[in-house]
């Protein structure tokens, strides 16, 4: 029976939910055929571990989290030779679900078990890997907003959301921005929120905020122009309907976040083709530069 090493957030939404969560990841990967080596990390924790588990040469690491907790194994797994397995145990779970992989945990455990492997795509910015999306403006502090919402008061996701949404809204300014794209020089823009996705964000009724792909080898990149109140209508129904998730916020001259960190211009976007190696079921006035570049990577 195949053994792996297998990282669960003790911090996040599944644990405190059911504390028997652990057992039950055993059991389905034991089922599936691979003797899981469970391991409870924090959300700091994991990507140390993500790093000492690749410098030993594990071929395969699995995770078990939402977006941030594989984001973190992901920046730590680039350029190594270690694949990343993914237990979808987080609220959202937006890489994983663009990924097909499962959110029932006994099939995911079954997927990693056929080993399936498949080269996907990761946005880094100023060296920094995201693997959904990264943002500047309103939403990184809606983010901020919404955790502290829930750590004081205990307030579902999704709505200190909305409520972190509508205080922001009152009292936010735009950006000027300078956009530098594949090195030319596209002007300037006012916006409350630019946006830079790993691969293409649908933005249509039928799926929104979903990506048909992660080997696109391309940046998807939003500005929004509109003002408070045409915008406040947009972001409640992008938070109820997408809940977008950050693989890493950035917010831009801004103090005090704790864990969030004030990135000084010029920022640097770049995409990382085929860059990591996922077990999936598919086949599949700041200056801020958008450009494409290739690299081995595996996740």
């Amino acid at each position: 029976m195949a053994r792996v090493t297998v990282l669960l957030n003790r911090g996040g939404g599944a644990f405190a939910a059911d504390p028997k969560l652990p057992k039950k990841v055993r059991k389905a990967l034991r089922d599936a055929g691979v003797e899981g080596e469970i391991d409870l990390v924090s959300g700091r924790e994991c990507a140390v571990r993500c790093r000492a588990i690749a410098e030993r040469g594990d071929d395969m690491l699995v995770v078990g989290g939402g977006d941030g907790t594989v984001s973190a194994a992901a920046s730590e797994l680039v350029g190594t030779g270690t694949m990343l397995g993914i237990l979808p145990l987080g609220t959202l779970n937006h890489f994983a679900r663009d990924l097909g992989i499962p959110a029932d945990v006994g099939e995911a455990a079954r997927l990693i078990a056929t080993r399936c492997e498949r080269r996907v795509d990761v946005g880094e910015m100023n060296e920094r890997i995201f693997i959904n999306n990264s943002a500047i403006g309103l939403y990184p502090l809606m983010v901020v907003d919404r955790d502290l919402q829930r750590a004081r008061l205990g307030r579902d996701k999704r709505l200190a959301m909305i409520v972190a949404s509508l205080r922001i809204l009152i009292r936010f300014n735009h950006h000027r921005l300078t956009l530098t794209v594949n090195e030319e020089r596209t002007g300037r823009v006012d916006t409350p929120l630019l946006f830079v996705g790993n691969n293409e964000y649908r933005t249509d009724i039928g799926a929104p905020g979903s990506r048909e792909r992660l080997d696109g080898g391309e940046l998807c990149v939003f500005v929004l122009r509109c003002y408070r109140v045409t915008l406040a209508p947009l972001v409640i129904y992008c938070t109820m309907l997408w809940g977008v998730g950050l693989g890493g916020s950035y917010l831009l001259a801004y103090r005090g976040l704790g864990p969030w960190e004030a990135m000084q211009s010029p920022l640097a976007f770049w995409i990382m083709s085929a860059a990591a190696l996922a077990l999936t079921a598919l086949l599949f006035g700041a200056l801020l530069r958008w450009t494409m570049r290739r690299r081995a990577k595996r996740k």
